[in-house]
């Protein structure tokens, strides 16, 4: 292991990765306190056939002698696939520092999916299923940008890297035999589109945990939630800080229309005079969204469709846990609820339909819902049937 403390190392290193096939990264980096993750370490493993003249290398981030758009034709180079575990706070950061995606990429949690290891698998797990390691995670919580860092820290920081070469390996082959490297690849694609709008703040009333939010509140929570968004990214603060998700949906309950209407909120504290001024900005934002209120989402409250097929999407769902087990990938990749009850209601024009996920699930989900086919039990276990006449 080495850590980069130099420009020149860091264009040796340039050097180095610019013919590798792939490249094993990871960041470490800290968000408490900011709106945007700051950045603190970039971890990078090189293939192990150059081990003898060193293959894993820490960048120190915040060192002032480094220019890190060094980094930038590496991470654009499409013959040199990136490789991460759980990528999108990864993604999120580099689309932030450098204003890209790294290109082309390989997620082992997202791929793991489509190989038989459920959903959501930790990278420890993942080390310790195909590389038979047990990692130490008890840095896992440490102040990245303290200095200097550590040696825990440090052997920490590159573990998270020096396994992914072989998980990658190992599900790559996986993926080849089983012909779902295409599949993958589609999930990359909506993983990175998803990054790249990561930080939209018309988007930003989706990452509000909400239930039973009625179409009338809901203009509210979107244009409280786009407001607090801007204002964050402006200041470089923990939106929670601007104003907390409990606040900000009493805000859209209540509709305050005056400074007194604001005092008599349970969750959001009105303050003093030197909060007047974002307190009329709150009653500004709320008193547009009230005159000219914007119609929400399908998926969001009064104007949800009501599920009226409760038993077809049941079978649905019973169909959709037993594609899973019988392929071996995650539930969650092949169809949402929300995608279920749009099967259910004769929509035509979703995920599950489309592509590989229709040759997996869609074809028979559609015969199921046509009754053509059946769920049955054979010896204890779920099976399908085909209907004769159907």
């Amino acid at each position: 292991m080495k850590v980069i403390s130099t420009n020149q190392e860091l264009v040796e290193l340039c050097n180095k990765a610019h013919n590798e096939p792939y490249i094993a990264l990871d960041t470490e980096f800290v968000s408490e306190k900011t709106y945007f993750p700051k950045l603190c370490l970039i971890q990078v493993a090189l293939p192990e056939s150059d081990v003898s003249s060193g293959s894993e290398f820490i960048i120190d981030t915040l060192n002032p002698k480094l220019k890190l758009d060094n980094l930038i034709p590496i991470f654009q180079n499409q013959k040199i696939t990136k490789v991460l575990h759980s990528a999108k706070q990864d993604l999120e950061i580099f689309h932030h520092e450098f204003g890209l995606i790294p290109e082309p990429l390989f997620d082992t949690q997202i791929a793991a999916m489509l190989c038989g290891y459920g959903s959501q698998i930790s990278y420890s797990n993942l080390v310790s299923e195909i590389c038979k390691v047990k990692l130490d995670k008890s840095q896992q919580y440490s102040n990245w940008s303290t200095r200097p860092l550590t040696g825990k820290q440090m052997k920490y920081a590159i573990s998270d890297v020096t396994h992914l070469r072989d998980i990658y390996l190992a599900m790559n082959e996986k993926l080849l035999e089983t012909g779902r490297l295409g599949w993958v690849e589609e999930l990359f694609d909506e993983l990175k589109d998803t990054c790249k709008n990561s930080y939209n703040p018309a988007e930003a009333w989706k990452k509000i945990k909400m239930r039973d939010v009625s179409g009338k509140r809901w203009p509210i929570v979107h244009a409280l939630a786009e407001f607090r968004e801007i204002r964050a990214q402006n200041k470089n603060i923990n939106r929670r800080w601007v104003l907390s998700d409990q606040a900000l949906l009493e805000l859209a309950s209540m509709k305050p229309r005056t400074i007194e209407d604001l005092k008599r909120c349970r969750f959001f504290k009105a303050g003093k005079d030197a909060q007047k001024g974002f307190n009329l900005s709150l009653l500004e934002v709320i008193g547009k969204a009230l005159s000219n209120p914007q119609q929400p989402p399908l998926a969001v409250g009064a104007n949800k469709p009501v599920n009226k097929n409760r038993e077809v999407i049941d079978l649905l769902k019973v169909y959709l846990k037993y594609s899973s087990e019988q392929s071996g990938v995650a539930e969650e990749i092949i169809s949402t609820a929300d995608e279920l009850r749009e099967i259910s209601q004769g929509n035509r024009n979703v995920r599950p339909l489309q592509g590989w996920r229709r040759e997996l699930f869609g074809n028979n989900a559609l015969k199921l819902c046509q009754g053509k086919i059946a769920l049955t039990l054979e010896n204890s276990k779920l099976t399908v049937m085909e209907l004769e006449n159907q």
